[in-house]
């Protein structure tokens, strides 16, 4: 007898180890973002203070029933000089790099803002980082969270690259093409003009901006 309720502890507790939580995090196109790291890739923006760049994340709530659902920003690495923000039901203002590591924080009266995500729904979280003039790397972390149990969460890094910005000397002959466009995985890139005395830098982004070359 000992041995049966043994053995029905274990398998309960094997179980529990690997289920899954209420939420999967998803790109605009459905594809699974959940525990990963998506890379987005810019330029910088030194004369519009205005500028921005965006990344939108989908939360979607795969239980059958309705979810006070929560979002929280950890930044994970810094860089000097940009802002960011976030909307999830409410759109936060603007926070200097390294202002507050983690937005909002549990002492913070924004920590008590949810939506209610129905079961099977989704919701848009988005995402902003206002570049200025600065060049690099940054990281945050957006994690979802039932406002009832905060343990049961979902996390997405997402890391701006951002580029200086590019300037086009109107002196210089150059034609560019891509063919086929759009493509699958194959296409044929061709430069024409004059780049003698000049460094080439070549950087393929799709609309999402993601880098490709």
């Amino acid at each position: 007898m000992k041995n049966i309720l043994l053995s029905i502890s274990l398998s309960a507790i094997i179980i529990s180890g690997f289920s899954q939580g209420s939420f999967q995090i998803l790109n605009d196109h459905g594809g699974d973002l959940t525990g990963a790291l998506y890379t987005f890739s810019g330029q910088n923006a030194p004369t519009d203070p205005f500028f921005k760049h965006d990344v939108d994340i989908v939360v979607k709530n795969t239980t059958g029933a309705a979810i006070d659902a929560k979002v929280k920003r950890i930044e994970l690495s810094e860089l000097s000089g940009t802002f960011n923000y976030f909307c999830f039901g409410v759109c936060y203002g603007q926070m200097a790099a390294g202002a507050n590591y983690i937005f909002p924080a549990p002492s913070d009266p924004e920590s008590l803002d949810y939506v209610s995500v129905a079961g099977g729904a989704t919701s848009t979280v988005n995402t902003y980082l206002v570049p200025n003039a600065a060049v690099g790397t940054t990281k945050f972390r957006y994690v979802v969270y039932d406002g009832a149990n905060p343990s049961d969460s979902a996390y997405v890094d997402i890391e701006f690259d951002i580029t200086p910005a590019s300037s086009v000397d109107e002196r210089t002959n150059l034609n560019v093409s891509l063919f086929p466009n759009p493509c699958d995985d194959r296409a044929i890139l061709t430069l024409d003009g004059d780049f003698s005395g000049n460094d080439l830098e070549v950087n393929l982004v799709d609309i999402l901006g993601k880098k490709h070359l």
